[in-house]
């Protein structure tokens, strides 16, 4: 709730463009929506490699009132191959984060970042290329691990507008920070 409580209210926009790139079956949709329910039109792309996870979101979205306003757009599809002229105004998402080990599967996500192997950090490189205002929650490691030199390298380039810490206690079952 704290993510989507600083994200921007858009009030002087009628038409806003957010892309969700990896919702798993809910995560901020909810959120979001209520948040901009006042903006005339509402552009949601959610993107999803997950086919179950996106049935089970298809379930939970036709038990929820979705304002007319709101537009979701559903890909079931890798979010690296989502090809799109769309320019969005928010990008908010919780990344997967695990480390791709197969090194063919790798080749296929690389950027600019060599460094890591780490998909979270794969993902916010493809984002900051479609952004306006990106909202996201990463390990605490981004800060300070050599892994991602390059990674905060590519962030320097944009305006940082907060950091929430929570610490070990956003997820209950990450050992991490």
């Amino acid at each position: 709730f704290w993510i989507i409580k600083e994200l921007p209210d858009f009030q002087n926009k009628k038409e806003i463009n957010i892309l969700e790139p990896s919702v798993w079956i809910w995560a901020f949709l909810p959120q979001i929506i209520k948040k901009y329910e006042d903006i005339e039109k509402v552009n949601i792309d959610i993107v999803d490699i997950d086919n179950n996870s996106l049935d089970i979101l298809q379930i939970l979205l036709s038990k929820q009132h979705i304002p007319t306003n709101i537009h979701l757009n559903i890909y079931n599809m890798d979010f690296f191959w989502l090809e799109t002229t769309k320019e969005y105004d928010l990008v908010i998402w919780n990344p997967p984060y695990w480390k791709i080990k197969d090194k063919t599967v790798l080749k296929k996500y690389k950027f600019e970042n060599k460094n890591t192997n780490n998909l979270f950090a794969l993902f916010l490189e493809k984002a900051l290329s479609v952004w306006k205002f990106i909202s996201f929650i990463v390990p605490k490691s981004l800060l300070n691990s050599p892994e991602f030199w390059l990674t905060r390298t590519l962030i320097e380039q944009y305006s940082l507008t907060w950091i929430i810490d929570f610490w070990e206690n956003a997820f209950l079952w990450v050992k991490i920070e």
